[in-house]
């Protein structure tokens, strides 16, 4: 874990959840802290089967927020985010929480429990995707896959879920604006056939473009893979006319395992079809600051990125056909990619 700095320091809490029907929904808390001052955030899409996504973002100040000191644990106003604890004991604050997500916040109503089918997986160099000087960004994932239940209301919209779930942990003490990212591509794809996970973050440093790859499989009921590599395609680009960008429509990938593994796993191609795009705005506004300066600074800064979530059908052949796959793509300030990436 990286030691919070009070100039600038980011950590998020992200948990997901889908139902066989194709019904979905994400959330996150973060916490920022910005030249001393503490904020945190909560975040929810519900996204039903059938019908438009229902977007909430509730804002907290510091002194409403208990986070456990290994993060096993995060008390706000109304609710709790119960992640797996990082070290035998646990730490001080919250304590230890079961991973679960419980919130009742005017029309916002979450109960979601997550029982792990899998072990946490923290990638390679202990999950570290940059490293700056002393400072770094750091992904690790305590819920590879998880069997979820629960409920979920925003607004009108509301859903049962009985089905698979995600949940992922972001820690960075670099500030936003000296983070040299172009181009992000993160997915999980979860069923009765096995589960999958990607992220690539392209990075920009001394003119030249530099992919981080970390991937990781499991077939079926078989051993988890890790993998080092991922060779993307973009095969079909659709453009949002409210950002101006363009998100995938069809994605194809291949993960390969990582050194010492691929004489017993051989690489995964897997293609993405049928897309739906749930969300896509520019970041600023979906991670809802909780004022004026904030998000300006923010724009200022960062210049301005965007992100497309999304949901699609595994299309190709193979163990994990129809899996439903939750995935997004963020285009991060300036110099963003034009053009269809192949990496």
């Amino acid at each position: 874990m990286l030691s919070p700095r009070r100039l600038f320091f980011f950590e998020k809490w992200y948990f997901d959840a889908q139902c066989e029907d194709g019904s979905f929904v994400f959330l996150y808390f973060a916490s920022l802290t910005l030249a001393g001052i503490r904020s945190g955030q909560f975040v929810i899409s519900l996204v039903p089967a059938r019908g438009e996504a229902a977007l909430r973002s509730l804002s907290f100040k510091g002194r409403r927020i208990d986070i456990a000191s290994d993060r096993s644990a995060v008390a706000i106003p109304h609710g709790h985010v119960g992640s797996i604890p990082s070290s035998p004991g646990g730490g001080r604050g919250v304590g230890i929480a079961p991973p679960a997500v419980h919130l009742d916040a005017g029309d916002v109503s979450v109960h979601l429990a997550y029982a792990p089918t899998d072990p946490p997986w923290v990638p390679s160099d202990g999950g570290t995707l940059l490293r700056l000087g002393e400072r770094a960004l750091t992904w690790r994932v305590p819920i590879p896959c998880a069997r979820v239940d629960g409920e979920v209301r925003v607004g009108p919209q509301s859903a049962r879920f009985s089905g698979f779930g995600y949940h992922d942990f972001v820690q960075t003490d670099i500030p936003p604006w000296r983070i040299p990212l172009r181009d992000l591509l993160w997915g999980r794809a979860l069923g009765e056939g096995g589960a999958l996970i990607w992220n690539r973050p392209l990075f920009r440093l001394d003119g030249a473009d530099l992919p981080c790859a970390r991937g990781w499989y499991r077939i079926s009921d078989g051993p988890a893979v890790e993998c080092d590599s991922i060779g993307f395609q973009l095969t079909a680009l659709r453009r949002h006319d409210v950002t101006g960008e363009e998100f995938p429509d069809e994605m194809s990938f291949e993960l390969r395992a990582a050194a010492g593994m691929e004489s017993v796993a051989r690489a995964q191609r897997v293609d993405l079809g049928g897309t739906r795009m749930f969300l896509g705005d520019n970041v600023a506004d979906v991670t809802g600051f909780s004022n004026r300066a904030e998000r300006w600074l923010y724009r200022k800064f960062t210049g301005n990125p965007v992100e497309y979530k999304l949901l699609s059908r595994v299309v190709s052949p193979g163990p994990f056909s129809g899996l439903l796959a939750a995935h997004e793509r963020v285009l991060w300030g300036r110099g963003r990619a034009r053009e269809p990436l192949r990496t």
